[in-house]
């Protein structure tokens, strides 16, 4: 069974977020919540540094706990992993702009209309870095030392205490090459699906490489005008990305899985 916990796992974070788009900002004001409390306690003991070593602290408390569930048995696993995948919240919004956009809303303001599109797409690049191929790959690599989440846990509880500041030198290795340099090799590898030749998309970062193969990066690369439909072509693109990869992933964990 715990070969499965990573497809169940984001099979049940779709079950999460797509009906309760907000339980990811939730879930990171409680992990702020839990930080600002051990920092006040460490500055009533009058440590040195309270801000690092109370984020030092529940690093260990929860990275331990998350372990210690994951222990219990496949399914809580996958449950517990579940929360992590937080980029399934972005494709309600998707939905609902698309929408707005087919209403005729923007029919006056094409150059508004357009906006809104690239903007939607772009969007969605860096969402499923950090919250679906960053959390995929740690689960990869804490199932098979029977760590289950933990490391995924410990990425999320980073990245929300401290969104707009420098993150640790390791998580932003994490993002910034392993998650994006996959994103990109991914987006390569199924842009044929949207009739785009890996051979001639080009992008540095999942961003521009999402806009380049949708066709509508604002150069002279752009093979049509933005349309509400390239929303619906970039969300399944990220999701042909995570299906691709999760199959993969799952493959690998067969080897190492017993």
């Amino acid at each position: 069974m715990r070969l499965f916990i990573l497809p169940a796992a984001v099979l049940l974070g779709a079950c999460l977020y797509l009906p309760l788009p907000r339980a990811g900002a939730y879930l990171a004001a409680g992990l702020r919540a839990l930080y600002a409390k051990a920092a006040a306690l460490f500055a009533k003991k009058n440590a040195r540094r309270p801000d690092s070593a109370a984020l030092i602290a529940c690093c260990i408390a929860v990275f331990a706990l998350a372990a210690l569930l994951s222990l219990l048995h496949p399914i809580a696993c996958a449950v517990l992993a579940a929360p992590l995948f937080t980029a399934w919240a972005t494709l309600p919004a998707c939905a609902e702009t698309k929408e707005k956009l087919d209403s005729g809303a923007y029919e006056n303001d094409i150059p508004a209309y357009e906006g809104i599109v690239r903007s939607t797409c772009a969007g969605l690049a860096a969402p499923f870095v950090k919250g679906m191929l960053a959390p995929m790959l740690l689960c990869t690599l804490g199932i098979p030392l029977h760590l289950g989440s933990a490391p995924g846990w410990l990425f999320l509880l980073v990245t929300s205490v401290r969104p707009r500041q420098r993150p640790p030198r390791l998580f932003a290795l994490i993002v910034r090459r392993t998650c994006d340099g996959v994103m990109r090799a991914m987006l390569l590898l199924c842009s044929c699906a949207v009739g785009k030749s890996p051979l001639r998309a080009r992008g540095d970062t999942p961003r521009a490489l999402l806009m380049n193969v949708l066709g509508i990066a604002g150069d002279e690369s752009d093979t049509h005008a933005p349309m509400a439909g390239d929303i619906s072509q970039a969300a399944f693109l990220c999701l042909l990305v995570t299906l691709v990869l999760g199959i993969m992933l799952t493959a690998m964990l067969a080897v190492f899985v017993r």
